[in-house]
Formats: structure tokens, sequence, C-alpha cells
């Protein structure tokens, strides 16, 4: 299974990694570990030009350090790593190297929304909408410091969409241990009356 890994170095891509590397697949994961560097590119003077280019050397740097680290997390899994540095518009860079190596899954940290978050749009929300392989957002519950297996609840409903979400997570393997909720919500066409009725 191809998988994208989006990292910025952060408590919430190592939480996203962290749950990745807690599922349970029968096959082998092979892990492209994505950090992109959002350099600014400047013309002009030589001092900018050279900083900018510490600057992306540092950034390179600081991509390897937090790839060492995430290595650790999947220490015994069945999973090869391998490391990305991108630059650019850190959504798109995310996507689009997903499209070019044919991956099946991007694991992305979602942060809280700030208004400034919600106005100008999150990178996790842009992966998203615009990813064609499926994406999993991993929000900051402190999942990784808890010693209990693994809870999940799953929403469906008759859609074809639904119907390959069952299948992709049916793909998994869950051990015995793991407790999936089931949801689906019915929708009750309501008339107008003036008297009172109830549903049990």
């Amino acid at each position: 299974m191809k998988v994208i890994l989006a990292t910025d170095g952060s408590q919430h891509a190592e939480e996203a990694a962290w749950l990745l590397a807690h599922l349970p697949h029968s096959d082998k994961l092979e892990l492209t570990v994505v950090y992109v560097s959002n350099t600014v590119r400047l013309q002009g003077a030589i001092i900018p030009v050279d900083l900018m280019k510490q600057y992306a050397i540092d950034e390179k740097t600081r991509a390897e350090k937090n790839f060492q680290h995430l290595s650790e997390i999947f220490e015994g899994a069945n999973a090869s790593l391998e490391l990305a540095v991108l630059e650019g518009h850190v959504g798109q860079a995310i996507v689009r190297e997903a499209e070019t190596r044919k991956s099946e899954l991007i694991v992305i940290g979602a942060i809280g929304h700030s208004m400034l978050d919600r106005m100008l749009g999150s990178v996790s929300d842009f992966v998203a909408t615009q990813a064609l392989c499926s994406v999993l957002l991993v929000r900051p519950t402190g999942l990784s410091k808890r010693k209990r297996p693994i809870e999940l609840c799953f929403a469906q409903d008759e859609s074809p969409a639904s119907a390959e979400a069952v299948r992709q997570l049916a793909a998994f393997g869950w051990g015995a241990s793991t407790h999936i909720d089931v949801v689906g919500v019915v929708a009750l066409n309501f008339a107008y009356s003036e008297i009172p009725y109830e549903f049990d």
C-alpha cells in the first residue's frame, strides 16, 4: 500500500504518524514522508539570495532530523520509509506528490481551526478536498499517550462512496480488541401537523 505521510515536524504530525504506525495492515506500507519547505524566493541582492540558500539548507536538515524521529515510530512495523523534501505551496505539493507516486492514502495532522484558518483555508482542508486518493485527517487527541485499543466510529449510508469506504476499512484487518461503532442516519420526511407525535 502506497501512503503519503505529510509532516511539518509538529506534535500534530507526530501523532498522525503514531496512529498510522499502529493501524493494522496486511500489506507492506510503502511510506513516503513528505516535508514541504514553503521557501520564499527573492530576486536581487546577494545577501537575501544567500540567506534563502541557507534557509533551504536548514529546512532540509530539519526535515532529515524529523524523518529520523518518525522512522523510530515505525520500528518493527511492516513498512519501508522514504523522505521527500519539496518546495512550494504546501497543500499543492502534497497532493501533487501523491498523484505522482500513485498513492492510495494521505495521512496528515489536522490542527484546530482559528478564524484566520477558516478564512484562508488550512493545508489539511486543501488536501482533503483536492486529493484524488483517500485522506486520513488525524486530530490532536493525545491518542499516543493512551494505553488502550483504538476505538473507531464509522458513519455510513447506502451511497457508492460509503460502500467504498467500508471496503477500504475492512482491508485493514482489525484485531479482536478493536472496537468499531457503525452509525447510520435515517432521514425522516416530516409533514406539518398540529398534533404532536413521537418516534420510538
